[in-house]
């Protein structure tokens, strides 16, 4: 056990929570088909503290108007998350919500193989999957359909750039967005191009679908909402950001995280800003809405804060040992996250404090994928972890062949994944 309370697994070395370096450049790979692999596990059975470990901060949400809305360390009551119905993973996060909880479906929790495994490209976008097919991205411009029993190719679309948001499956057709400034629309089958509609820049973050709108954020602050049917533009509107790095679309409004600037909720309309939070501080990480709380975590200072969802206040805050990359997981009263810290924190949702952390020895960006029991995650020295959802302890690791640092999809007994070498994995039991 280490000085702030949390486990190290077995096999890693840690020293300090200051981890410096980037995201690791993804390497140009050779086109593979789909290959079967025998047992690699590994099993644990460790326990962990819970490292409470909140802190103060003066930041405040702006609203529209141009007050501020004061901060609040009242106790809201619990904050339910709005998992994913169904038993596919059909988007980033799992849900609308991005809340990356299924807690209907089952992933491999004693022991885990890879049933197969795929490279082409490399793969530069966490999977997606639909209609028993893994929907994913790659660096040489394509977004690839792959059968989830077996791994075998059934269609590839040639876009205009690289692709690195999860596809998002609505409807039988495949939304995605690419550098080349576009939104693609593709049928489910065969990959056939519905529609496209070009932006003003890059689209890399995952697309948002609602009341047959998709959203996407461009390059450069413009947020579209394209008609599903045909891709006509419906509204447009500019954020005032020049490095919007996701975006959730929920009940009317539109959550986008900046990493030049905070968190902002707009109304999908006319694109008015209802509120801005921490307009100073870097935000990555995809804004998580679970009922009537926003929870995102922070680059620049580290932290997980819970936001009103109508206002912006913040609710309470939890500061881990190093930059938050990660998204956060909301699974009923518990919420979870990894850190630059190399540790992955269980907090309550209620509150912030800590329930459990696990520390696995390499920075984690992967954001946590959880179902009923069961919390699944990677980090960059290539591990992908199941942990048990009340204790954290070990159920089983695997390793990849490169750092993990996009969403694990859970679906019917499966968890796909993929590495930074460009590998899609299928692991089961």
């Amino acid at each position: 056990m280490n000085e702030n309370g949390s486990r190290t697994l077995p096999g890693h070395t840690f020293e300090g929570t200051n981890f410096e370096g980037s995201l690791p450049r993804r390497r140009s790979g050779e086109h593979k088909r789909s290959e079967p692999l025998g047992d690699h596990e590994q099993n644990g059975d460790l326990g962990v503290e819970a490292v409470p470990s909140l802190a103060d901060s003066s930041l405040t949400a702006t609203p529209a108007d141009g007050g501020t809305v004061s901060s609040t360390s009242d106790t809201p009551s619990v904050p339910a998350s709005e998992p994913s119905t169904g038993t596919d993973w059909w988007t980033s996060r799992a849900d609308a919500a991005r809340t990356g909880f299924a807690p209907t479906t089952t992933g491999p929790m004693d022991r885990v193989r890879s049933r197969w495994r795929w490279t082409a490209g490399p793969v530069t976008s966490a999977p997606a999957v639909a209609a028993g097919i893994v929907f994913v991205g790659g660096e040489d411009g394509r977004i690839y359909a792959l059968d989830a029993t077996d791994g075998v190719e059934r269609w590839a679309f040639d876009a205009r750039g690289q692709v690195t948001a999860t596809p998002t499956v609505v409807d039988g057709t495949v939304y995605v967005g690419a550098h080349d400034e576009r939104v693609y629309a593709l049928d489910v089958e065969d990959g056939r191009d519905r529609w496209q509609f070009r932006g003003t820049g890059k689209v890399e973050a995952a697309l948002g679908v609602m009341n047959d709108q998709v959203y996407a954020v461009c390059h450069g602050g413009q947020v579209l909402a394209l008609s599903t049917t045909d891709g006509s533009r419906q509204t447009a509107f500019q954020t005032g950001s020049k490095a919007a790095s996701a975006l959730t679309a929920v009940d009317g409004t539109v959550y986008l995280s900046n990493l030049d600037g905070g968190v902002s909720a707009r109304d999908v309309t006319g694109g008015r800003e209802r509120w801005r939070f921490a307009p100073e501080v870097g935000v990555y990480a995809t804004p998580v809405v679970a009922n009537d709380t926003v929870y995102v975590g922070t680059v620049d200072d580290g932290r997980v804060y819970a936001l009103n969802r109508v206002t912006g206040a913040k609710t309470w805050e939890f500061r881990t040992g190093a930059a938050v990359w990660s998204s956060v997981a909301v699974g009923g009263e518990t919420l979870y996250v990894g850190s630059d810290d190399g540790c992955i924190y269980a907090l309550d949702a209620r509150n912030g404090t800590s329930r459990w952390s696990v520390q696995t020895g390499a920075q984690v960006w992967s954001s946590p994928a959880v179902t009923a029991d069961t919390v699944y995650v990677g980090n960059h020295a290539g591990q992908v972890y199941a942990l048990d959802r009340n204790d954290g302890a070990i159920r089983w690791s695997f390793k990849t062949s490169d750092a993990v640092t996009g969403s694990p999809a859970v679906v019917d007994g499966t968890v796909y994944v993929t590495d930074e070498s460009g590998t899609v994995y299928a692991l089961s039991e």
